[in-house]
């Protein structure tokens, strides 16, 4: 059973290890907040659970991810994208999700090693 002390933030929790992620945590009563971009797909394959915040929009949006951030002791970065739109997008998303856990010294988790080679 959670301690009630930890709120994780998941990002990409609709894709398979996020999603596998997010199941773990519901099963050990953890309370989640998922980012996503679509709800209507998140609230279908989740369906109704007490612990689990669904909120719409894009980790993209750096206002949002620092909100969502700031409530979090640990964050998830399950965001992937097809390989031809890795160049800006998961550099600015990486960073994102630093920043936003750099303001509650969250935890980072990633389902993702990255290398970039010039």
């Amino acid at each position: 059973m959670a301690n009630n002390t930890s709120r994780f933030l998941v990002l990409g929790g609709t894709g398979s290890i996020g999603y596998a992620f997010t199941q773990e945590l519901l099963q050990h009563q953890e309370q989640v907040t998922l980012l996503v971009r679509n709800k209507q797909k998140a609230q279908k394959l989740f369906g109704a659970q007490p612990a689990l915040q669904l909120i719409e929009g894009d980790a993209q949006d750096v206002d949002l991810l620092q909100h969502l951030g700031a409530e979090a002791t640990h964050i998830f970065h399950g965001i992937n994208y097809p390989y031809e739109k890795w160049q800006n997008n998961m550099e600015r998303v990486t960073q994102n999700v630093i920043e936003a856990a750099a303001i509650n010294k969250s935890t980072i988790f990633s389902q993702e090693t990255y290398i970039i080679l010039d």
